[in-house]
């Protein structure tokens, strides 16, 4: 985020104005009301499984209450959680259900998805939390697949229902 303007509430009452910030991650402190520009709110839960809505819905609150170990914990379920609904046959832990998807998926996916999970791994088991740079770039990709496996073909099938009722209309 660039330098950006943050309304924010002091919320350990030492009666600072509004304060500019170059990220957020100094949110334990404040409560945030209000930025700029708007952050996009993202359309794809409308079309996920709730058992993938839930974990996504909570990584994006640790990701935008920059808690960077914790959302990239939280991404790395959603990819895991979506992988085996969608694959209930592949076995094995994470790694292998990515490793059995080659040739199911395009390459660049498999790759990601493998980033997605040593972040989430380090998330995890690291000293350090992951940088928030990384978080926001595997937070990216995991929307992109979740649009990619679960909004894309919601909305070709809606196109492709309105197309045909069209038909049907046209015809009467």
């Amino acid at each position: 985020m660039r330098g950006t303007i943050i309304y924010a509430s002091d919320d350990q009452n030492t009666g600072s104005n509004p304060v500019a910030f170059t990220e957020m991650v100094f949110q334990q402190y404040y409560t945030i009301f209000d930025s700029a520009p708007k952050r996009e709110k993202l359309s794809i839960a409308e079309f996920l499984p709730e058992n993938i809505e839930k974990p996504w819905i909570e990584a994006e609150h640790a990701f935008e209450h920059a808690h960077p170990g914790t959302a990239a914990m939280a991404y790395r379920r959603v990819l895991e959680r979506s992988i085996r609904t969608k694959h209930p046959d592949l076995k094995g832990g994470l790694a292998e259900r990515i490793k059995s998807l080659k040739g199911e998926l395009p390459d660049a996916i498999i790759n990601m998805a493998n980033q997605v999970r040593f972040l989430g791994n380090d998330g995890a088991h690291e000293e350090e939390d992951p940088d928030l740079k990384d978080v926001a770039d595997g937070r990216d990709f995991v929307r992109l697949y979740l649009e990619y496996t679960y909004e894309l073909p919601a909305k070709v099938t809606r196109a492709v229902e309105a197309r045909e009722e069209r038909k049907i209309r046209n015809q009467v």
